[in-house]
């Protein structure tokens, strides 16, 4: 079963700029073992910054939930962004993709 992830972050519209920096700057993308994965700014100028990543399975993803690595990263881009930041997140079964 393939798996998509969607992480709803939001930051003051300020701090965007250093959270995008953070994710691209340490790899963290590339460091997930997703299958592909994007980040997208709104461009209504509202702080919103999501997170898209398909995964090959569950057990996938939770491993990367559970990884040391994303913790570090973590607490990393809540430093750059001193802090100003809420998450929600959720997975969804990928059943169709072109």
């Amino acid at each position: 079963m393939t798996l998509l992830s969607i992480l709803d972050i939001r930051v003051p519209p300020e701090r965007v700029d250093d959270l995008v920096s953070r994710y691209v700057g340490d790899g963290v993308l590339e460091a997930s073992g997703a299958l592909t994965a994007d980040l997208a700014v709104d461009d209504d100028g509202s702080g919103r910054v999501v997170v898209t990543a398909v995964w090959p399975d569950r057990d996938a993803y939770a491993a990367w939930e559970e990884s040391p690595v994303r913790t570090r990263f973590a607490h990393a881009i809540a430093a750059a962004v001193e802090g100003e930041i809420t998450a929600s997140g959720r997975t969804l079964e990928l059943v169709h993709r072109s």
